[in-house]
């Protein structure tokens, strides 16, 4: 009789463990899956912004950064498919690895691609008869400078590189003209920079009164 008693206290005993052992498994599982989901909010404008620059921009990424998404998709779809994440903190490291180097790609990438674009439209900007269209320009532009990109700044940016080129071709700027405005913006413009050929753009586009040159030595 007692040891019956002894059996089914043993037996008691053993289910109380294995619900505490349960118990404190559900509790890790919950953790695990609270990191995972942090990671992954994090990454996911990320992975929306990268969507955005394949569709809209000709990005590039590195093979690695490559290699870096495709464990953090097929990471992802694993988790959900079991319904617990495995190891979340690993997960942690390939998402802010992946975050920092697209973002550091991007800027590459960007200023690269526009730096003609935008060294034109800043050289029209003091020339240019509605100067406030241009900044604006400029400035929607520039809404995709910096990383994670979204679907508002892309369609500014859009809209804005149209007129910019449309604006660009009126000016008629060809290399002469961009190096002479250039050199007016830095201040190192002199008389002999006043060719024949700058002389009528100025006339034509009738912008004599933009053109500013300073004397050397001379504070203005």
């Amino acid at each position: 009789m007692l040891q019956k008693r002894i059996n089914s206290t043993i037996g008691i005993i053993d289910d109380v463990v294995d619900n505490r052992n349960i118990a404190n498994e559900n509790v890790n599982v919950a953790k695990r899956n609270s990191l995972f989901f942090d990671s992954l909010e994090k990454v996911t404008p990320m992975v929306q912004s990268y969507i955005l620059a394949k569709k809209n921009f000709s990005f590039n990424e590195s093979e690695a950064l490559s290699l870096k998404l495709h464990d953090i998709m097929n990471y992802s779809k694993d988790t959900f498919s079991i319904s617990k994440a495995i190891n979340p903190d690993s997960f942690r490291k390939k998402c802010d690895s992946f975050i920092s180097e697209i973002t550091a790609e991007w800027s590459t990438f960007f200023k690269k691609e526009h730096h003609e674009l935008l060294s034109g439209l800043n050289i029209m900007l003091p020339v240019h008869s509605s100067p406030i269209v241009v900044k604006n320009c400029i400035a929607n532009i520039k809404k995709c400078e910096k990383w994670p990109l979204t679907a508002g700044a892309v369609n500014s940016y859009l809209n804005a590189k149209q007129q910019a080129n449309e604006l660009l071709k009126e000016m008629r700027f060809d290399d002469d003209i961009k190096f002479f405005l250039q050199k007016v913006l830095l201040r190192t413009a002199t008389l002999s920079d006043l060719t024949p050929t700058i002389l009528e753009w100025i006339n034509a586009e009738n912008i004599s009164d933009k053109i500013f040159l300073s004397i050397k030595g001379v504070q203005s």
